[in-house]
């Protein structure tokens, strides 16, 4: 159960399919459990907003057992040095010091060596408050979670430019990051970040789908930072934005490898399939029209190929992928922006968010 021919010349000479891997055989983790949480913080070429973010790691408020796995991947401006004068000081904090891997590839060595019950992911651009350790680890350990997640700020500079609340039950405001969340590492016993790709948050999903039980935690204690020059805004005019077409097809094989093709042709997980074959048209918008048509035939041929399509239809793009039709997609991504800038308009608030 494929997304498309993996031969296919088109796509391979705009731009090569790359090699990670999802699913491992042997076991992730070299450590046995000692302590209560791992946080992994991949670390790439952010002295501007690394301090912050350190602050807020080193500074949390709790009873639990934390260390902090830095990983300097590859970094060319003063990261390390600043990683150094924090490990000095913070008897917690481990640095892992390595060529550019990429992402991924500092996750999952930062996943490797951890020894906590939990992991926490941050991404070093952006902080927590200082309850967020015990806040996370007291919800999933009070109910036996695999998971727990919880509201967040999106913010450039001192300005908050999106709130998102999420409540009990909501499991479709789960979105696709690490951050925001803490899992119990048993998830992640034979899943790695495929390395290599663009997008590797993907397997966010997967993670999720393995959760027994996920709480949900209503205050907004994590801090995502709005970065234009961040790979989610400058990723969608170069070549390689096509891996979000790649890493959806072997995300797809991994789902079959662990629960069956029959779970791929239930309704609800149709569902998450037309929503991320609209991400992936949004991020390939600006590539070229023979590829945006090729991945659209590819993406509509699969889910009429599994019928049962009359419930997708109840979106702009599902119908276009049940009808086949490619500029009735264009059209949807199109439009999208504006539905954006009403949410936009509605939820705006200007105020200084260290100020709360």
């Amino acid at each position: 159960m494929r997304l498309y021919d993996e031969e296919n010349q088109w796509l391979e000479n705009y731009s090569p399919r790359p090699k990670g891997e999802i699913l491992i055989e042997e076991n992730l983790f070299l450590n046995k459990v000692s302590i209560d949480v791992s946080i992994i913080l991949p670390c790439y070429n952010v002295e501007l907003y690394l301090v912050e973010c350190l602050e807020s790691l080193i500074n949390q408020k709790t009873a639990y057992q934390f260390e902090i796995i830095a990983v300097n991947d590859g970094s060319t401006d003063a990261t390390l040095n600043i990683l150094i004068e924090y490990s000095q000081k913070c008897e917690n904090l481990v640095i892992v010091d390595q060529e550019n891997q990429g992402p991924a590839g500092a996750r999952n060595i930062g996943m490797k060596m951890a020894k906590g019950q939990y992991l926490v992911f941050v991404d070093s651009d952006d902080f927590i408050s200082e309850n967020y350790i015990d806040v996370l680890t007291t919800a999933a350990k009070s109910v036996k979670a695999s998971m727990a997640v919880c509201s967040y700020k999106t913010f450039r500079g001192n300005r908050i430019l999106k709130e998102c609340f999420i409540s009990e039950g909501d499991f479709n405001k789960i979105n696709g990051c690490p951050w925001a969340k803490i899992f119990d590492r048993s998830l992640f016993d034979h899943i790695l970040y495929p390395e290599n790709y663009w997008y590797e948050d993907s397997i966010i999903g997967l993670v999720k789908l393995q959760a027994k039980r996920i709480v949900f935690v209503p205050e907004a204690i994590y801090f995502y930072r709005s970065n234009k020059s961040g790979i989610v805004i400058t990723s969608k005019r170069k070549p390689k934005a096509l891996d979000t077409f790649y890493i959806t097809d072997l995300v797809l094989e991994t789902v079959k490898k662990m629960y069956g093709e029959d779970y791929i042709r239930s309704e609800d997980y149709k569902k998450t399939l037309v929503d991320q074959f609209f991400l992936n048209h949004q991020r390939l918008k600006y590539a070229p029209k023979k590829i945006r048509k090729l991945v659209f035939a590819f993406q509509s041929q699969f889910i009429i190929k599994e019928g049962q399509v009359e419930n997708l239809a109840d979106t702009r793009y599902g119908k276009a992928l049940i009808t086949s039709s490619f500029w009735q997609a264009e059209i949807a991504v199109k439009v999208f922006p504006l539905v954006k800038i009403l949410r936009f308009v509605r939820t705006h608030m200007k105020y200084d968010i260290r100020k709360e």
